[in-house]
């Protein structure tokens, strides 16, 4: 079948290159079109409970993630007349930037009078400024516009708008730092609070999409050059890795999807998990062209090639989309979005592979290559084959080592942690959080509190107060339907502020309260914590599956057996040294190990389609895991270098969960090449039992002409 399909592209090379432009053509159009969205709605969907529940509470007191805070640091007392003076000046500055509508600080908060505070200091003796100072230290005014030692102070701006639009955060952000003031001597001031984070996050994020994609698939298409030496090869390269990735920006664009958190990593790795199959494909083409001394433009090879390698590519294009596709049963709609574009443009990538790319070698001279595997291999597979006691127990040993390692691992996320950790507004944000009110709120409100009494109000305020976390707690606010509550707290976290959440409910019912807590703050963290609860059972499915279709496509129940270790245990390992390392994994890093399983079974495949078609040539079982390393390990080898290189790029990324996603994939790609050629075949070279025997179903490139 795929001999047939591949002769008929070959026979009609201008109407598949017609067709293929025309694509291309619409997916530039679609790619104009394409634009960003990290608001709420796109992370966890309309119908979520709790942005509904957020929706609410936000008709009824206005978006809280509109405050933004000017952080400012001064070497003196700001408490003082020149300290309160620079604080109004800086005020009535920022007050002139169209999106504030008001603004807030020490120096213009109600001093003992009904007038502000800087306006009254100038005229209080040295006895009422202390007693002011003690009066603000017993109030939120401390932390919540200064710091403990005077030292530091906040502005908070009313802006116009919710910053959940990211474009408007942008917007608004930047009119307040063109308004901004020159600093007085010895004074510094940041931008920090939720507007900021994302406006920065925003602007780097299009920074690295215009820089990292590019540059991943610079590094697959070089990486090919650099092993084989051949612009032709490079060429061929950059097809297959750099048409899947534009036709799913260009799907995207034409469909209105616009590129969301996750989204935006898979046009950095899509381009690298392209160009695998393009390599395994072109390898098998430059052999043999040597096996057969013929060009490798020649008709026969090319189709020969492509029919020997082309299930096996079929079968790993399989794997990876089921992989991603797993992520659909996550309730959260970002990964679920992820998960069904990525395996999207993996299929996408092999149909290149089926329909394209045989053009493109009949174009294009590959050149020749070895025709028997790499001696080294060969020989590496050899001594795992011969000493398979020294390879269990080094097996072993390393899974001991991961399971003990793991167990450090702690998953969390943090807001401030879309920013690394030297950028300006995440260093001001860290200062509202240790020295002042705090980067988030959360809401605690009750409905129907007509009667409500002052004193019972002040009773729920001093609840929310008391609750350990807490840092400053806003005057009660009422309306025609109840009361609220609004809590400042650093940002402690997901897991910890879901804890504080969930003390500070169970605190209020024990105390009689009917209340309910929201806030943005609180949605997403909500929602980031069940990414990890979600990824577990994509992991499983994924595995299950996999192992399945391995079971089935081979007619062997044994070889999906013994493919399992070779790719969970990269994965162990992965995951142990990132508990080694005492890092922090955010939970969107964590997706790529639901990505490195379906990458990694890839390499797994290839060699098992090597052991099934030497096993139909009559070598033994140990003879035939040796060939299967040594002549399917060289494009496994290419591929699992491009693959982490290209991984690695990520490293580069403003945004610290793709650093992690970046390093632990690589890191984990490494590890499963080292498996499949010294773990994997002693494995196979184990003896069968009865029930193992193999069917006659092999690669059906054993039909095909050409040397095997």
């Amino acid at each position: 079948m795929l001999q047939r399909l591949i002769g008929g592209v070959l026979d009609h090379p201008r109407t598949v290159l017609v067709g293929w432009a025309a694509l291309v053509l619409l997916a530039l159009l679609g790619v104009s079109q394409l634009r960003v969205d990290f608001s709420s709605a796109s992370f966890y969907g309309d119908d979520a409970a709790e942005l509904a529940e957020l929706r609410s509470s936000t008709a009824r007191w206005g978006p809280d993630d509109r405050t933004l805070a000017l952080v400012v640091h001064a070497p003196d007392d700001m408490l003082s007349d020149a300290g309160l003076d620079g604080l109004a000046a800086l005020e009535h500055a920022v007050a002139t930037a169209p999106s504030v509508v008001s603004t807030t600080s020490l120096a213009s908060a109600t001093g003992p009078g009904s007038t502000s505070l800087q306006t009254q200091w100038a005229d209080l003796d040295a006895p009422e400024r202390a007693l002011v100072r003690s009066a603000l230290h017993a109030s939120p005014a401390v932390p919540l516009f200064l710091s403990e030692d005077h030292h530091d102070a906040v502005v908070q701006l009313e802006l116009d708008r919710s910053t959940d639009d990211l474009a408007a955060a942008v917007e608004a952000v930047g009119a307040v730092r063109d308004a901004l003031p020159p600093a007085p001597t010895g004074w510094t001031m940041e931008l920090a609070g939720v507007p900021a984070i994302r406006a920065a996050f925003f602007a780097l994020t299009v920074r690295d999409q215009a820089l990292l994609g590019p540059l991943a698939l610079v590094i697959a298409v070089a990486g090919l050059f650099a092993f084989t030496r051949r612009l032709q090869v490079a060429a061929v390269a950059a097809v297959g890795a750099g048409v899947p990735p534009l036709l799913l920006a260009g799907a995207m664009g034409l469909g209105e999807i616009p590129v969301g958190l996750l989204t935006q990593a898979l046009f950095t790795m899509l381009p690298i998990i392209a160009v695998a199959d393009t390599v395994h494909v072109v390898l098998r083409v430059r052999s043999l062209a040597a096996s057969t001394q013929h060009r490798a433009t020649e008709r026969a090879v090319i189709e020969a090639a492509m029919a020997d390698i082309g299930w096996a590519c079929g079968l790993t294009s399989l794997t990876t989309a089921l992989g991603f596709a797993s992520m659909v049963f996550a309730d959260l709609p970002l990964l679920r979005a992820f998960g069904l574009w990525a395996a999207a443009g993996v299929l996408v990538a092999y149909l290149v592979v089926l329909t394209l790319l045989p053009v493109v070698l009949s174009a294009l001279d590959v050149g020749v290559g070895a025709p028997s595997g790499s001696a080294v291999l060969r020989r590496l597979a050899r001594a795992s084959v011969s000493r398979p006691i020294v390879v269990v127990l080094l097996t072993v040993a390393a899974l001991a080592w991961s399971l003990h390692a793991a167990q450090s691992v702690v998953v969390d996320n943090h807001l401030g942690a879309l920013l690394r950790p030297d950028h300006p507004v995440r260093q001001a944000g860290s200062t509202l959080d240790t020295k002042l009110g705090g980067t988030l709120t959360l809401s605690v409100e009750r409905d129907h509190a007509e009667g409500l009494a002052d004193a019972d109000a002040s009773e729920l305020r001093s609840l929310v107060a008391s609750t350990p976390g807490v840092r400053a707690v806003e005057p009660v606010q009422r309306d025609d339907d109840g009361v609220r509550v609004v809590a400042h707290i650093p940002d402690i976290g997901g897991i910890a502020f879901a804890d504080l959440e969930a003390r500070l409910d169970h605190t209020l019912a024990e105390q009689g309260w009917t209340t309910r807590t929201t806030s943005t703050a609180s949605v997403a963290y909500r929602g980031v914590n069940r990414i990890t609860s979600a990824l577990r059972i994509s992991l499983a499915f994924v595995l299950l599956v996999v192992l399945g279709v391995v079971a089935l496509m081979f007619r062997s129940p044994g070889l999906a057996l013994r493919s399992f270790l070779p790719n969970v245990m990269p994965l162990l390992l992965g995951y142990a040294l990132v508990g080694a390392a005492s890092l922090e994994l955010d939970p969107i890093g964590v997706v790529i190990l639901a990505v490195a399983l379906g990458i990694a079974i890839d390499d797994t495949l290839h060699v098992l389609a090597g052991f099934a078609s030497a096993r139909a040539r009559g070598l033994g079982r140990a003879d035939a895991a040796v060939d299967a390393v040594a002549t399917r390990g060289h494009a496994i080898v290419i591929t699992s270098v491009v693959l982490v290189a290209g991984l690695s790029v990520n490293a580069l990324s403003a945004f610290p969960p793709l650093q992690v996603l970046g390093t632990l994939g690589a890191t984990v790609i490494a590890l499963a090449m080292l498996a499949d050629i010294t773990l994997l075949p002693m494995l196979l070279a184990w003896p069968a039992r009865p029930s193992e025997a193999l069917g006659s179903r092999t690669e059906s490139g054993s039909r095909a002409e050409g040397p095997r």
